[in-house]
């Protein structure tokens, strides 16, 4: 890098370290500014759904060298031109991807996370009655959409076999489609109160601050014979939605799904915290399947919020959610994806990250 990229890097560094937003003349915070100012987010983030996504989590082993895994992953745009060269991928055939780190990953290449205003997102385990939500862990994560399956599989492939020689300890490359428009397999409408504009998602995803984003990533399997034999009336009292319109239900009970993840059972109030959904149901009906949750936040306390009251382990009143009557957490885990800016700094110039 040029020195003349090197002082415009620093100048944005210390916008970022003193935390110079642009303001309105009242003195707040103009988002759309500090939006623009504080860099893109990756393109898994805000974007729409795909036909298809990728989940791949990877576990590296305690030798591996941080840096050189950290520049094999930074070469994941070159995997994408060659799956699907821009001169002919169009929206019907680009692959939106982004990356994201676990905790102790990130310390190690950028100790001074903390000073960039980005939170310790370290996941714990969280046990209720119908269930747990483990920590399962991991380094580095990859949330890929397209709408070619086979694509997605060629980019896992690209990844994997391109890291450093003996720095992977194990993998999981999980894939998931789109269900009857937008469904979850218990036939529920998933997303319903997902920001409807990017502007929107961008509000509720992208700090402000850093311009990156927390995301939580947990893998569900659900009993698909108890929801075959459910009546639609219970589910949807499990709910707190009804099926066939995802109308919120009047009466819902405060251990619905609905009640837990909004911070009340009365009738269409605003939620305490949003998320911007990108779940899917991945599987077979002969194995397991169910839904591939993934969610971006601008804060980790939205995602805190939402699991404690799943497992009863807020301080309210510590009641569960009956979701967890009919669906299981096998995997579970926080993930940090930094702004477009701060990744290609990770990736091409790693003196430059302990200025962010």
């Amino acid at each position: 890098m040029c020195r003349y990229v090197k002082k415009l890097a620093w100048l944005f560094c210390l916008l970022i370290t003193c935390n110079l937003n642009p303001t309105y003349p009242n003195g707040k915070s103009s988002f759309a500014a500090a939006y623009f100012l504080r860099f893109t987010p990756q393109s898994s983030v805000i974007t729409d759904l795909k036909s298809h996504a990728l989940y791949l989590t990877i576990h590296l082993n305690s030798n591996a060298s941080t840096l050189e895994c950290l520049r094999s992953i930074g070469r994941i745009g070159k995997y994408v031109d060659q799956i699907c060269p821009p001169y002919i991928c169009g929206e019907h055939n680009e692959i939106l991807y982004g990356v994201g780190f676990g905790i102790d990953f990130y310390r190690k290449v950028n100790p001074s996370y903390r000073y960039m205003g980005i939170k310790n997102y370290e996941y714990h385990e969280r046990n209720g009655k119908f269930g747990k939500l483990p920590k399962t862990g991991g380094d580095i994560f990859v949330h890929a959409k397209c709408n070619n399956h086979g694509m997605l599989f060629d980019l896992a492939k690209y990844i994997i076999y391109n890291m450093p020689i003996g720095s992977v300890a194990k993998f999981e490359d999980d894939y998931s489609w789109m269900f009857r428009n937008r469904r979850d397999l218990s036939e529920f409408e998933d997303g319903t109160m997902n920001p409807k504009d990017m502007h929107e998602r961008a509000k509720v995803a992208i700090n402000k601050r850093t311009g990156g984003s927390y995301a939580v990533v947990l893998k569900w399997v659900h009993d698909m014979e108890l929801l075959r034999r459910t009546k639609d009336e219970i589910k949807e009292h499990w709910i707190g939605r009804t099926i066939k319109e995802s109308y919120e239900s009047r009466n819902k009970p405060d251990t619905s799904h609905v009640a837990r993840m909004v911070g009340s059972d009365k009738y269409a109030v605003k939620p305490k915290f949003k998320i911007v959904r990108q779940a899917q149901p991945y599987g077979t009906l002969s194995g397991e399947c169910g839904l591939q949750f993934i969610a971006y936040a601008a804060d980790i306390i939205n995602f805190n919020f939402m699991l404690n009251r799943m497992t009863g382990d807020d301080n309210d009143d510590h009641k569960n959610d009956d979701l967890m009557r009919f669906s299981r957490c096998i995997t579970g885990n926080y993930w940090y994806f930094p702004s477009l800016f701060e990744l290609k700094l990770l990736f091409h110039d790693q003196s430059i990250r302990f200025c962010l």
